[in-house]
């Protein structure tokens, strides 16, 4: 029997969860040659040759196509191959040597990780030395003798971190808690036992773990009870970590893990630090005095985003509410050194680049409470929460299919997921996002599951990625046209079509260019990608000389904004009833400061906004505005949507918070001074 091999089981994985998918596409995404990516598909084929299911085809102007009966068989077939069909990368090998060497019992040789990991001798020691100069970077040792094999020296708390972070990295890989289990020897049974007590702590303290921390958390505490069993203990914790004695998680781990003789007052402060910093799904709001500051400091870091974004959340309310929920564990990741990496990071800022950004630069009131720099790992689940927001729209209640949103990853992605398939398929009514524990026992009636995961279900079943990209949501929405909606394309007589081509050109190939044909009208009939989603101007894009007006007098803050949105009038980029509305927000919420004596006005697209533009007006005399602010400098802003203007408001933050441009630009004798500086600040 043919059996895939890691490359091979990750691109099958990758075109039954993004269909359509390019060959170009593989190349960037697992940094592939195309003969690579082409050699790969063809081991693919043999295999699914071998189990009786049709080959990958691959269709131009469309990709790579799947059939629809690999989806249905792959579980059954995945389960079907060996313990460890594929052998792990270089990166993975490191992470299970050194879990092999922190959790072993016996004295280590190369022979052990040679026979481990079917790999020379050789290969071993060069992994050794590798590991060697990782060890360096945290403070620990690999040391070898006869008597003892090879081990790590080092601080207790430097070793259990080092366990916590490459337990998290095996589980993200393929068939990762079989290599655990395979290399520390937990059994099933231990693991089952361990759950069942996270199981009571969730009930104890009314919150629900994300399923991927639920599983590490109980493969960690079963590692931890070893490690204390053979007398390895932390040192002495700051005084400052006394303060999570007082916490109900604290509380809890005592009442659960009390009879345990080896469990010391250090132990039950470390097991309670990883519960408090546990990524939650759901979670019961505390009265404890932190809410209350956490709240005040979330508070500032969404009146400051707004600022700087010229958004107005819908929702504040549940927006506050979700991001306590993920700061509060953040908090103490953050506070004593937990914190994990984001394995979305570099395609979270990849594809929110600019909504990113903006979160690191109004960060400042979490920072302060946090009284620490924010790692940017957990800054970019913030980017996350924050898109999601920016994505809300309101329900349709009419009768449509129910869909849910089914994702392991914990409240940031799921949101996300559920907010932007919401927003690509109005048709549908979304339930709920839920893990894949809450999918077993859901009560609610649905039609349509989207899901991260592969799903045992008699539902509709569209698997969906993590994070989307534009090509990726294209691919979707062709899908579930095709396949739900059971769209298929107007017949077209290609022969006919040929003939009329024929009389007014010479056709070198007919076969070929009808199979061009075919995929150009079926890829055109379906898809209904948006062409001007990707359009995010620089800032001196949205100006022109006519749209600055310099030194220019007004009796009130009303007339100033009028007057500085003259030019968006005359040119038909708004209507008055944009001013109106942008008059009323300043009245309702104030100005919206981004720094001393400049405004920078907006109000909803829908509220009479029909061009993406920046309009400019400096005054003569400052003028006072609501809340006691005098203003000098007025720029409109025209929004048409929720993110094609952020990119141009992050160049404008830069260019106002820079020192003397405010000064600048109120100086200003003509406009080709204010053009040049927008220009300056203009960079991709």
């Amino acid at each position: 029997m043919i059996l895939l091999d890691d490359r091979s089981l990750q691109i099958l994985k990758e075109l039954l969860v993004s269909k359509y998918t390019k060959v170009n596409d593989l190349e960037k995404k697992f940094n592939l040659t195309r003969r690579q990516v082409n050699y790969t598909i063809e081991k693919i084929n043999d295999w699914l040759t071998d189990n009786h299911l049709p080959k990958i085809k691959n269709k131009r102007n469309i990709g790579l196509i799947i059939d629809s009966s690999v989806l249905e068989e792959f579980p059954e077939l995945l389960e079907m191959q060996s313990s460890f069909s594929y052998f792990p990368t270089k990166k993975e090998r490191k992470n299970l040597i050194l879990l092999m060497i922190l959790t072993s019992k016996e004295d280590l040789s190369l022979f052990h990780f040679s026979s481990t990991f079917k790999i020379s001798k050789n290969t071993v020691l060069h992994d050794l030395e590798k590991l060697k100069q990782f060890l360096l970077q945290r403070n620990l040792q690999l040391q070898y003798s006869r008597r003892e094999g090879y081990f790590i020296e080092g601080e207790e708390l430097a070793q259990r971190k080092l366990i916590v972070d490459i337990i998290n990295k095996i589980l993200q890989m393929s068939e990762g808690l079989k290599w655990i289990r395979t290399i520390t020897g937990i059994t099933e049974d231990e693991l089952n036992k361990t759950e069942q007590m996270l199981d009571i702590i969730e009930k104890r303290l009314n919150k629900q773990f994300t399923d991927q921390r639920h599983q590490a958390l109980a493969i960690i505490l079963l590692i931890l009870k070893r490690r204390m069993n053979e007398g390895k203990h932390p040192g002495p914790f700051p005084i400052s970590y006394r303060d999570i004695s007082n916490t109900k998680e604290y509380e809890v781990v005592e009442d659960v893990f009390g009879r345990d003789e080896n469990l010391n007052d250090q132990e039950k402060l470390y097991i309670a630090m990883h519960i408090l910093s546990s990524s939650v799904v759901t979670t019961e709001m505390d009265h404890e005095a932190f809410r209350e500051k956490l709240y005040s400091a979330i508070e500032r870091f969404v009146t400051n985003f707004e600022k700087v974004a010229c958004v107005n959340f819908q929702n504040k309310q549940l927006l506050y509410q979700k991001l306590y929920q993920h700061l509060k564990p953040a908090f103490y990741r953050v506070t004593y050194e937990l914190s994990l990496e984001n394995p979305l990071l570099n395609l979270i800022k990849q594809e929110y680049g600019d909504i990113h950004l903006l979160v690191k630069q109004n960060i400042d009131p979490l920072e302060t409470l946090f009284s620490a720099p924010i790692p940017e790992d957990e800054l970019s689940y913030l980017t996350l929460l924050i898109k999601s927001a920016l994505s809300q729209q309101g329900d349709d209640q009419l009768k449509k299919p129910r869909a849910i949103v089914v994702c392991p990853s914990g409240i940031s992605v799921s949101r996300l997921l559920f907010e932007e398939l919401r927003e690509m398929f109005p048709e549908f009514i979304f339930l709920d996002h839920i893990s894949v524990r809450q999918f077993a026992t859901f009560e609610a009636d649905y039609d349509i599951v989207f899901s991260t995961v592969f799903l045992n279900t008699e539902k509709k079943l569209f698997l969906i990625p993590s994070v989307f990209t534009d090509q990726k949501k294209q691919n979707l929405k062709i899908e579930v046209e095709q396949e739900f909606k059971q769209t298929t394309p107007t017949f077209i007589n290609y022969d006919k079509l040929i003939h009329i081509i024929e009389k007014h050109a010479d056709i070198k190939r007919e076969s070929s260019l009808k199979e061009d044909l075919k995929s150009f009208f079926y890829y055109t009939q379906f898809s209904n990608a948006n062409h001007g989603e990707d359009y995010k101007p620089n800032l001196s894009e949205l100006i022109s000389f006519d749209y600055i007006q310099l030194n220019e007098d007004a009796k009130d803050w009303k007339e100033a904004i009028l007057l500085a949105s003259q030019p968006l009038l005359e040119n038909a980029i708004i209507e008055n009833n944009y001013v109106d509305a942008m008059i009323n927000v300043i009245q309702e919420y104030g100005t919206y400061l981004i720094v001393p004596k400049v405004v920078v006005p907006h109000a909803r697209p829908e509220e009479g906004a029909f061009k993406l533009n920046i309009s400019l007006l400096t005054l003569n005399q400052a003028i006072r505005f609501p809340k006691n602010n005098e203003i000098q400098i007025l720029i409109v802003i025209s929004i048409v949507d929720k993110k094609s203007h952020i990119k141009a408001l992050t160049q404008l933050y830069d260019l106002l918070t820079e020192k003397n441009n405010i000064d600048a630009i109120i100086s200003a004798k003509n406009p080709v001074e204010i053009m040049k500086l927008f220009q300056k600040y203009s960079v991709n």
